[in-house]
């Protein structure tokens, strides 16, 4: 697998070495964040195939790029506001328009 979503079952990142980073709260609410996402390595491998794909079948566009021959990573894990904060507010009409995650990488 090399996409790993699992917030909605109480997932736990797939950390390679001990200990696990510790993630920091949320910047807007203070709220303890919560895994949501892991990327792993072997995505590299999927989105050559993709663009090998797109070019192949006169699909490509020109947005399909394709991913370097290497990624120095070993995971990439993507953590979220617990509460699901609606983070700052950026819309001049006071709306709610983003929230900033919190990335953390393991190198190979």
């Amino acid at each position: 697998m090399s996409v790993s979503w699992l917030r909605s079952f109480a997932g736990q990142v797939m950390w390679p070495t001990a200990p696990i980073p510790e993630t920091p709260p949320c910047e807007a609410c203070g709220q303890p964040r919560v895994f949501e996402m892991q990327l792993m390595a072997p995505l590299v491998y999927y989105l050559d195939e993709a663009a090998d794909w797109a070019e192949s079948s006169g699909t490509d566009s020109g947005l399909i790029r394709r991913p370097p021959s290497s990624w120095a990573w070993a995971t990439i894990a993507v953590y979220v506001c617990s509460k699901n904060c609606p983070g700052e507010v950026v819309g001049a009409d006071g709306t709610h328009c983003m929230s900033e995650e919190w990335v953390t990488m393991a190198d190979e």
